[in-house]
């Protein structure tokens, strides 16, 4: 997992080029100007040369929860 600012983040993780990718998210609003997002990535790269250590058929999961404020 990891957290940023989304002012110094862009997410494009579900933006494919090299990789095949299912992805899936909840959104949930607890107050007024908050919101809480639970998003899971299921990927695997397209390109064997791009897999680094991993097999090139090892799918791949990632979750991030993201916390945004309005103001």
């Amino acid at each position: 997992m990891d957290s940023v600012l989304s002012a110094f983040s862009h997410d494009n993780i579900d933006l494919a080029t090299n990789y095949r990718l299912h992805g899936l998210g909840i959104s949930y609003i607890p107050a007024s100007r908050l919101q809480l997002d639970l998003l899971w990535y299921h990927y695997r790269p397209l390109d064997p040369r791009y897999a680094g250590s991993l097999q090139p058929s090892d799918w791949l999961d990632r979750i991030r929860l993201a916390f945004m404020v309005s103001f």
